[in-house]
């Protein structure tokens, strides 16, 4: 008896510590969910969501999706197209996310940044995109950051795009 009330205060205490570890967001139409960790704090507009994780490396990283209408494989050729000398197109692959294949482009800064206060910003500073065609439009998940927080928190991004599901057109 005593072993099975520990059992089932064990396995409690893991579903509890699992409900609390993420959130499950979908917008009002309900096109779309994604899980994000619980503690990050979310604010939305329009066709976007913005994602950021508590604290300083709250400052240093922002994680958004957006919905846009139009040529997902113009947008990502556009994208591409900005590297620049500021910034570099690092990669450009393909990936799959919920079940579609999209593209997928990282750009690097190649020219440190500097804070408002004209201080050097701990670089470089990274951006993801995953382009994602769907229907007459294309989801885009990205990520951007820059110093030891962002590079602390990368399997949390990339875990953000595994957990988008969309729903049925």
């Amino acid at each position: 008896m005593r072993n099975a009330l520990f059992v089932l205060v064990a396995v409690a205490a893991t579903a509890s510590a699992a409900g609390i570890d993420s959130t499950r967001f979908s917008p009002p139409a309900g096109d779309y969910s994604i899980e994000y960790p619980s503690a990050w704090r979310k604010s939305f507009g329009r066709r976007t969501i913005l994602l950021r994780p508590p604290g300083q490396d709250g400052k240093q990283l922002r994680f958004r999706l957006e919905e846009h209408d139009g040529d997902a494989k113009a947008f990502a050729e556009g994208l591409a197209a900005k590297s620049s000398t500021v910034k570099k197109l690092d990669s450009r692959t393909e990936a799959t996310v919920a079940e579609l294949k999209a593209s997928r482009l990282e750009f690097v800064e190649t020219v440190p940044l500097k804070s408002r206060f004209g201080g050097p910003l701990p670089g470089p500073a990274r951006e993801v995109f995953y382009v994602v065609p769907r229907g007459k439009g294309f989801l885009v998940l990205a990520w951007e950051g820059f110093g030891e927080g962002a590079r602390r928190r990368l399997p949390e991004l990339e875990k953000i795009v595994t957990t988008l599901k969309l729903s049925p057109r």
